[in-house]
């Protein structure tokens, strides 16, 4: 045989990422090429790529198509592989194959498997007897691989990856001190209400790269910080593992947050999420409380260019101007920190109170496990479709609420770490305050709303770290708005336990506060 030959080669998994296992079948390939007689007009190479059905559909072999056209196209007389096996794994494949030499007449020699002629019965026989051996082995393969996988992962052993992550090295096991300092930061972040977005854009401009090198999407970041290998338990099909008893399989390496810090910072999220009435940042969002009927008190934007935008309960039992409830608390805070941090003795890192578990979860498991035998009834027919819809929409009702009120309690349940305020930011808090010396109180400066406040997180952080909840009065009817009226409407109750109101008649070496017994 005479004329010019395609060489094809193909590996499905390639370690090392240079591409010698392709480069031997090449070499190889060229000489039965040269024992042939053959001139090689091109070579086709898929690198890390399988070819049986089990590898994903996204993985298309782009080298193996173009190779079909030319072939098509008549650009060669013979296709040259190391084995059968390189060629496809794929029953439907092979057909394909034979279609082609039955089209184009062109001829298939390997080095290992031999030469086959498809223009035969007899020798299309022996190749689909062999793409049947092979897609066998390669279905053993992958239940071996799979199986591995699964015994590797009960034991808490990390799946090994190509990619590191982020916050790891590549063993999957150690930290990368920085990263992993950059995860624990971002998802405080996401708990203390911020957005996604906002850390994308931080970590960016900071020129903080990916595991990859490259810069930060919503998605990556949100894999990164949240994802199930930062909290430390093992997945499967990125869904996390579970034992016998339904508890989360760890994994061999130290987590870099925990799996309550993770559902919290998800919660949050999913809140913010949930409330995108109009953009915009409520710096006392779930700690202003209604004087009159208790609720809590949320952020409203006014209409454009006329309303105010406020702080109200839901049934606006209460109602107090955002800017000026904002800006006196921030005044409060900023005295607050002066007086127990400079002119105190309480140390920053004072321990919080233990965090609580919330107590629906069983009940939300099992209504899991209804729903579940009400589809599984319907499967058998032992329930119509009409009574199994019906029973699981009402059960799946009760779970969505449950849901909800355990998102609630999550967020709610949310503290500061205590090292969230570094005395640096204290100092920084203060001197960046509109407050005179202690001598008097200032107006509200609209510099100082949380909307248009470029230190916005930074100030929430210091916040939340130090105030527990500030009740709102309602106003007295028909009273002009003031300085002295707005601080008369406030009562602030701080972690440490203590309750107190701005002092109306601050004098020099007067405490600013006045406290308010229950």
């Amino acid at each position: 045989m005479a004329g010019r030959a395609a060489i094809y080669t193909r590996i499905s998994r390639d370690s090392s990422g240079d591409g010698e296992g392709v480069a031997r079948q090449e070499e190889l390939c060229r000489a039965l090429a040269e024992a042939q007689g053959l001139e090689v007009a091109e070579v086709f190479s898929d690198n890390d790529l399988g070819a049986s059905t089990r590898t994903h559909a996204s993985k298309v072999r782009h080298a193996y198509a173009a190779m079909l056209d030319a072939a098509r196209a008549g650009q060669f007389d013979a296709i040259l592989a190391y084995s059968n096996s390189r060629l496809t794994r794929r029953m439907a494949e092979l057909e394909g194959l034979i279609s082609l030499v039955e089209e184009t007449g062109v001829q298939i020699s390997t080095v290992a498997s031999g030469k086959y002629n498809l223009a035969t019965s007899d020798g299309r026989v022996i190749a689909r007897i062999l793409a049947s051996i092979d897609a066998g082995e390669s279905e053993r393969i992958s239940e071996r691989q799979i199986a591995a996988f699964r015994a590797n992962a009960a034991q808490g052993k990390p799946k090994l990856m190509r990619q590191r992550a982020f916050g790891f090295e590549q063993d999957g096991i150690t930290h990368i001190p920085h990263e992993a300092g950059l995860i624990r930061e971002a998802m405080e972040r996401f708990r203390q209400g911020a957005t996604i977005t906002s850390v994308v854009n931080d970590w960016n401009s900071k020129g903080i790269a990916t595991a990859t090198g490259g810069t930060w999407v919503t998605t990556t970041l949100k894999r990164a910080v949240l994802g199930w290998k930062s909290a430390g338990i093992i997945t499967y099909h990125r869904q996390p593992m579970r034992d016998e008893a339904g508890h989360y399989v760890r994994g061999a390496w130290d987590p870099i947050i925990s799996p309550e810090e993770r559902e919290q910072a998800l919660a949050m999220l999913s809140q913010k999420a949930r409330k995108k009435v109009r953009h915009a940042k409520w710096m006392l969002s779930g700690l202003t409380l209604c004087g009159v009927c208790g609720a809590k008190m949320y952020g409203s934007l006014g209409a454009p260019g006329r309303g105010m935008d406020s702080y109200a309960c839901k049934s606006s039992c209460v109602i107090m101007n955002a800017r000026d409830l904002e800006s006196f608390v921030q005044q409060a805070l900023a005295l607050h920190l002066q007086e127990v941090y400079l002119h105190g003795s309480r140390q920053i890192d004072s321990p919080l109170p233990e965090e609580q578990s919330w107590p629906g979860d069983e009940q939300i498991a099992r209504l899991d496990s209804q729903i579940s035998a009400i589809f599984k009834a319907w499967e058998e027919g032992i329930l119509s479709q009409e009574m199994a819809f019906a029973q699981a929409a009402r059960l799946d009702k009760e779970r969505d609420s449950l849901r909800q009120q355990r998102e609630n309690f999550l967020v709610d349940s949310i503290r500061p770490s205590p090292v969230s305020a570094s005395i640096e930011e204290i100092l920084a808090f203060i001197e960046g305050s509109v407050v005179q010396e202690l001598g008097s109180y200032s107006d509200p400066a609209p510099g100082l709303v949380a909307a248009r406040d470029e230190d916005y997180e930074k100030k929430t952080l210091v916040l939340r770290a130090e105030l527990a909840s500030v009740t709102v009065a309602k106003g007295v009817k028909g009273r002009r708005s003031t300085p002295q009226s707005v601080m008369d409407r406030l009562t602030f109750a701080w972690r440490d336990g203590t309750r107190e109101r701005l002092n109306p008649r601050l004098a020099m070496g007067e405490s600013p506060f006045v406290p308010v017994s229950d």
